[in-house]
């Protein structure tokens, strides 16, 4: 496996990395498949997969410790990113939740420590203060950031002290807005930058235009529609993708991702096909409900001031309702769509991608 920089001040890293959420559990622990899921992870490290992206809050923290299992003997080889959740940010709780970390990964450092989310209620240069001090305690390595904004990350800049070297943030074929403004910033400052769900969480098309180009540069090459986007987003200077991979197959697809070269007509061609078109849709017209919303931390009324300072948003995820062709389903961003409401308006058009049915 190829091995890149993480930004210009980070560590090296193998070029496609290790995505854990979902193994052990999502919200909460799922002890269920422990030996698979270690197994997994440790043939990811034999193939070269050897850059691990987790989290506290994956399986409620179990799925740290099955990192920690799988890197058990062998930590000085793989490169462990975990992220600190944004209801942890006061300064006393950041110190809690990374020790928390080290205690369920087995390790003494964490390589890259990143904050999840955003949470405008703690202010970020508390946060990043005790984030530089556990940096000099040598209990992490480098910083991260994950879902930030531009005005968020430029803020999170002019008060670290240490450098931050990487963004984690979503992109793929469906979701490209960050070449707009994310991409751009991260390169400028010489970060690196992370791309979680790079295969989209599975919705590969399967028809129109995209789904032939893809199937189309994947026969010339002799590889799997997989194998062309992850080479895609690889390709692109600074980025890594990390996609999760629970079974054997699907490991050695993606540690294989990177064994063809994508030549000029084919990255033209991917281009054109899936060209970044967000729609601007009248809040009125996406339907959502507000079930849970009351455990989001950031919650939509400190979502709804970054907006109206100016903070771009991610763009929320819509379907055609099946019932009504004037409305559209939300299928993702229930935070972002209802702090829109508030800062904005229902009569405002919200940022959406629409994603047509299978």
């Amino acid at each position: 496996m190829i091995r890149t920089r993480l930004g210009k001040d980070g560590p090296f890293v193998s070029a496609i990395g290790l995505g854990t959420w979902g193994l052990g559990g999502r919200f909460t622990a799922d002890a269920r498949h422990d030996d698979l899921c270690v197994d997994a992870i440790k043939m990811g490290l034999d193939l070269g997969l050897t850059f691990i992206d987790t989290a506290e809050a994956y399986g409620a923290g179990h799925t740290e410790r099955l990192v920690g299992r799988a890197v058990r003997g062998r930590h000085s080889d793989v490169c462990i990113a975990t992220k600190v959740s944004p209801e942890h940010l006061r300064p006393e709780d950041v110190v809690r939740a990374a020790e928390g970390s080290l205690r369920r990964l087995d390790i003494d450092c964490i390589d890259l420590y990143q904050i999840h989310w955003p949470n405008s209620s703690v202010p970020i240069e508390a946060t990043l203060g005790t984030m530089d001090r556990l940096v000099e305690q040598g209990k992490i390595r480098f910083i991260g950031l994950s879902n930030f904004g531009c005005r968020g990350l430029a803020k999170a800049l002019s008060c670290a002290g240490h450098p931050v070297v990487a963004l984690q943030t979503e992109y793929n074929l469906f979701d490209r807005t960050i070449e707009n403004d994310l991409l751009p910033f991260c390169r400028k400052a010489g970060m690196g930058l992370i791309a979680y769900s790079p295969l989209d969480q599975g919705h590969s098309p399967t028809r129109g235009m995209g789904a032939e180009t893809l199937v189309g540069i994947a026969d010339k090459h002799g590889r799997t529609v997989a194998q062309v986007i992850l080479n895609w987003l690889a390709r692109v200077q600074g980025v890594v993708p990390i996609p999760k991979a629970g079974n054997p197959a699907h490991l050695r697809e993606n540690a294989a991702a990177l064994d063809f070269t994508l030549d000029e007509e084919d990255v033209a061609a991917v281009d054109l096909a899936f060209a970044p078109r967000p729609a601007a849709i009248p809040a009125w017209r996406v339907r959502a409900d507000t079930k849970g919303l009351q455990n989001f931390v950031p919650g939509p009324n400190e979502l709804a001031r970054d907006i109206v300072a100016g903070e771009a948003i991610k763009p929320i995820r819509v379907v055609p309702a099946p019932d009504d062709p004037s409305r559209f389903d939300l299928v993702e961003g229930k935070l972002r769509y209802w702090a829109w409401v508030k800062a904005m308006g229902a009569e405002r058009a919200v940022p959406a991608l629409v994603r047509q049915p299978a």
